[in-house]
């Protein structure tokens, strides 16, 4: 069957522009709004930053000779102070950036002078009330930091749920659209079923059934909506629902007045794609896998705009 030229520039152009806009966003390199996800990232650090320095508030108050463990306190201050400001501008990239260079070394430091200072003559110096006195304030300050830490990493984990569950919805109203335009698109519709059932379903269920800090955090590094877990599933959502979305235009273009040739060749651009995405499975890229996915893809799209060209002269 030929269908008719002008519906079929329609469908072309349709399946060529949700494609080149997702290639270039290509793999979750998403610019959205990080504010929630930020926001608990925050929390979670707050939670040590309280617990830390209310031990070294606990310890100057004790002893004299501690008093510049509150150097590094201030210094702790200073860089939440730093964090906020990368919330307030919504700066996610920023955000990790200062956490890696900076705050997680200033906050080892903080933690291992702390350590050190209990093994010097001050700490021997305490009086046995003294003593039980910091321990009992220990005590008191991990409890809370334990419950203040359990309840960052789920919101943290339920942003990131939300997140996915947008990315999901975003997603689901392309294949919509396509949908309305008479293609079939049950194969991105199960595209998209699965990665609920796989990625954010266990995910929610581990932040809803856990009272463990460490089992939210290994659920947190277990379930990838794309490729960001390096000991986990990683679903590799962009690039199942590109190479089904070639797919669909493939399909399309066989049923009108394309040559063999460029069919064939368009085919083994989908192919290529598809069996590097597989030998994958649910792993993380290595670069060459990556590059072997996503070029074909990109080559794929070229081929179908240069067919669309070819179309547009006849």
């Amino acid at each position: 069957m030929v269908i008719k030229k002008s519906y079929f520039f329609v469908l072309i152009l349709l399946l060529t522009f949700v494609l080149l806009t997702n290639f270039i966003l290509a793999e979750g390199n998403y610019t959205k709004d990080h504010s929630k996800e930020l926001q608990a990232a925050y929390n979670n650090a707050k939670c040590r930053i309280d617990f830390s320095m209310g031990v070294i508030s606990a310890m100057v108050s004790a002893s004299s000779s501690a008093s510049s463990l509150s150097n590094y306190s201030d210094k702790l201050a200073s860089d939440m102070t730093e964090l906020q400001t990368f919330v307030n501008n919504n700066d996610w990239d920023g955000f990790k950036s200062f956490v890696k260079s900076t705050f997680d070394p200033d906050f080892k430091v903080a933690r291992e002078t702390v350590n050190s200072w209990r093994k010097t003559s001050s700490w021997r110096n305490l009086t046995a009330e003294q003593r039980k006195s910091l321990r009992d304030s220990y005590s008191s300050q991990k409890s809370t930091y334990d419950t203040c830490h359990l309840n960052s990493l789920k919101e943290v984990g339920q942003g990131r749920v939300t997140a996915f569950n947008a990315i999901l919805d975003s997603h689901q109203k392309r294949a919509d659209t396509l949908k309305s335009k008479g293609l079939d698109t049950s194969s991105l519709d199960k595209i998209i079923q699965d990665a609920k059932t796989q990625i954010v379903d266990p995910l929610q269920a581990a932040l809803n059934n856990t009272r463990d800090a460490k089992a939210v955090h290994s659920a947190l590094k277990g379930y990838c909506l794309f490729d960001g877990c390096k000991e986990g599933i990683n679903f590799h959502l962009e690039a199942k629902f590109e190479i089904a979305k070639l797919e669909i235009a493939l399909n399309k273009l066989k049923t009108s007045n394309v040559s063999a040739d460029k069919l064939t060749q368009l085919e083994t651009y989908i192919n290529n794609a598809k069996n590097a995405l597989n030998s994958v499975g649910t792993g993380r890229y290595n670069d060459q896998t990556k590059r072997q996915v996503w070029n074909n893809i990109k080559s794929a799209y070229s081929k179908i705009k240069e067919i669309k060209q070819t179309l547009k002269g006849e």
